[in-house]
């Protein structure tokens, strides 16, 4: 699998892996991201929440839809 994108918990962001080094010489690169699949950015990053979800990170660390409450 490709992995083009990073994800970070903390900011609940992706990051395209191919200008991390921008981020990095800006001081904004997060010290938590870690490369996922490119299937895992087009579920989270280019796919709307369900409805009453948002884009939040699950006990792994990774993105998972959440209820808004």
């Amino acid at each position: 699998m490709a992995q083009n994108y990073y994800w970070s918990k903390s900011t609940l962001s992706f990051y395209p892996a191919v200008i991390k080094n921008s981020y990095v010489n800006a001081g904004t690169f997060p010290e938590d991201a870690v490369l996922v699949d490119d299937s895992v950015f087009h579920s989270y990053g280019l796919t709307s929440a369900p409805a009453g979800n948002t884009r939040g990170s699950g006990s792994d660390g990774l993105p998972a839809w959440v209820a808004t409450s």
